[in-house]
């Protein structure tokens, strides 16, 4: 069976970067009330490419970084990658959700994806992170799996407030 790849985490990311860039444009559109005045904002595009491949590459990066200080066996640079980048796949159909008109649509839209994608990682990471960590409190493990919760809950809120974030609401 061959190992993790790069390819599909590339276009994962990729995919979703412009599906973001051009959903939170329409969103602009629909909600505005003077439909002439509405430019499409190439900053979107270039936020949601600086963001999401932070995510896929720069998170897996300084996670590798943390559990190779921290002694942990398993989880390799390629491996973390390719599970970020995977994670965003329950995104896609929250940015086609994000178009409707309720903010609170939106909130659970990209809740229950950061949700899913928090679950997908913690379930492949926290494995290895706990097995290091031969101390019953997890005094190593704990604060790791916390930062990478934390790091989802800022991402939501990240998410929320620079793409899919409506004066009219």
């Amino acid at each position: 069976v061959p190992g993790p790849d790069l390819y599909g985490p590339f276009w994962v990311t990729l995919t979703l970067v412009f599906l973001v860039a051009v959903t939170s444009n329409m969103s602009v559109y629909l909600h505005s009330d003077s439909k002439s005045d509405i430019e499409y904002d190439i900053s979107h595009l270039i936020r949601a490419t600086s963001i999401f491949f932070f995510y896929t590459f720069g998170l897996p990066g300084m996670l590798f970084l943390t559990l190779k200080c921290g002694a942990v066996q398993g989880l390799g640079f390629v491996e973390l990658v390719a599970l970020y980048g995977y994670s965003l796949v329950p995104f896609f159909p929250a940015t086609f959700l994000c178009l409707m008109p309720w903010a609170i649509v939106h909130w659970i839209a990209l809740g229950i994806s950061t949700t899913l994608s928090g679950m997908l990682i913690l379930r492949n990471v926290s494995g290895p992170i706990l097995e290091s960590d031969p101390s019953p409190a997890h005094t190593k493990a704990g604060p790791i799996l916390m930062f990478i919760v934390g790091v989802h809950v800022i991402f939501y809120f990240v998410l929320k407030f620079t793409f899919y974030h409506h004066r009219k609401f």
